[in-house]
């Protein structure tokens, strides 16, 4: 069985660190080709960044446009879970969206 490709973007919500976790512990599906942090999340969230040592960190343009990366894992708060989703779909990735998909319909 071929893994899937998969990139984590986002740190910013409440179980972000343990979907990462659990991708670290699922290497028979999963090939982790890195993480990216957005809208100032390095900053925001420095205490949890560790989550991602050993792997490499990308930039969004990097992960949009890489087409060895399959899917992504959109874990950015609350108000961004939606703008990230959409820019991967439009890149022809698969998605993993956490809910509730923004701060308003």
């Amino acid at each position: 069985m071929k893994k899937i490709n998969v990139v984590q973007i986002g740190i910013g919500h409440d179980h972000a660190p343990m979907i990462f976790e659990s991708l670290k512990k699922s290497t028979d599906f999963f090939d982790i080709k890195g993480y990216c942090l957005v809208d100032n999340e390095r900053e925001k969230f420095a205490g949890l960044l560790t989550v991602f040592d050993g792997y490499e960190e990308l930039n969004i343009d990097e992960v949009f446009a890489d087409n060895c990366i399959d899917a992504v894992l959109v874990e950015t708060e609350e108000e961004y879970l939606t703008k990230y989703a959409l820019l991967a779909a439009k890149s022809g990735k698969h998605i993993h969206m956490d809910k509730p998909g923004g701060i308003g319909l």
